[in-house]
């Protein structure tokens, strides 16, 4: 069987959310955050929504990201909602009625659709340097190891609008989505093409897919106490099993030297110092794994929250 491909794609689901979004104060909050220069569509799309800011679409989402609902949730209800489907019965709690007919009514009164057309060219050519990037690169033989041979389809969307600074892992219907934002530049600079740093978009891919395969891996075995201690359950390392698996398959793809810098980055400017000590957890499953010691990455779990705790408690002693 050949090797899964990551499928580049754009999905209007997404950048409807992502049109509204760039009607709210979100774009102050990134600036806020960190300045930096928003790709040239991005920039494009909040004029163009400007006029739309007191649309009760773009009120609620504000409202949403005010009381904490988190972006990705929101992105993933859009693709867990049918287009077809104007009931909100079907969504979360912190879903407001009738937001749904909101975007939809959004969409058409703001003409998005004849926007997105007109952008036509931008989205193409990032799709086409994303696809530059990725080309070789298979991360579902990557995550095997650790979820299992039933990986969904691995759909990655280069995004040139909002979020700008964050990439998103979006679980849909038998797919796991990765939309991600191109690097930023220093100073006022434009972002990066897509083709450019080529690890840049490999670490991003590889977080998004990375929680959302992970996330719901441990969901399909929670009934049989895998991620939990002899304490009872606990919160599973989500991060350090993400950065971890990022520096081996920079080590895998890009080489050793990447990989290495990759660490020292993590180390230097998030703290990670415990970060070689997870990459070598992660190994020593592979190995395990490889021995027929462990069926999938649940059971070992346990082993490995050990081992992120224990570089935790060494390095906050020092």
């Amino acid at each position: 069987m050949a090797a899964q491909a990551i499928l580049i794609t754009v999905d209007d689901r997404v950048r409807l959310i992502s049109a509204a979004l760039a009607a709210t104060s979100w774009p102050e909050r990134e600036q806020t955050a960190q300045r930096f220069r928003a790709h040239a569509h991005a920039r494009a799309t909040a004029r163009q929504m400007a006029p739309w800011r007191d649309h009760p679409a773009v009120r609620t989402l504000d409202a949403l990201l005010s009381q904490g609902v988190l972006l990705r949730d929101i992105y993933t209800l859009a693709f867990a909602l049918a287009d077809s489907d104007p009931s909100d019965s079907a969504g979360p709690g912190w879903l407001p009625p009738g937001w749904l007919d909101d975007l939809r009514d959004l969409q058409e009164a703001a003409a998005l659709h004849a926007w997105w057309d007109e952008h036509h060219p931008a989205w193409a050519l990032a799709c086409e340097q994303a696809a530059q990037a990725l080309d070789g690169i298979h991360l579902a033989t990557f995550f095997e190891p650790f979820f299992g041979p039933s990986i969904p389809s691995l759909a990655l969307m280069p995004n040139i609008c909002y979020p700008c600074l964050i990439p998103l892992g979006i679980s849909a219907a038998h797919a796991a989505i990765a939309l991600v934002p191109p690097r930023i530049a220093w100073g006022d600079g434009e972002p990066w093409p897509f083709h450019e740093d080529r690890a840049y978009l490999l670490r991003a891919a590889v977080t998004a897919f990375g929680q959302v395969l992970l996330e719901s891996h441990l969901a399909g075995h929670r009934s049989n106490g895998a991620e939990s201690t002899g304490d009872g359950p606990a919160a599973p390392p989500i991060e350090a099993f993400l950065s971890g698996a990022v520096a081996l398959e920079l080590e895998q793809i890009l080489g050793a030297a990447e990989a290495r810098a990759y660490l020292l980055v993590e180390s230097r400017t998030n703290g990670a110092r415990v970060l070689p000590r997870v990459v070598e957890a992660l190994k020593d499953y592979l190995a395990a794994h490889a021995a027929g010691q462990y069926p999938h990455f649940a059971p070992y779990l346990p082993v490995f929250a050990a081992h992120v705790r224990a570089g935790q408690e060494r390095f906050s002693h020092t």
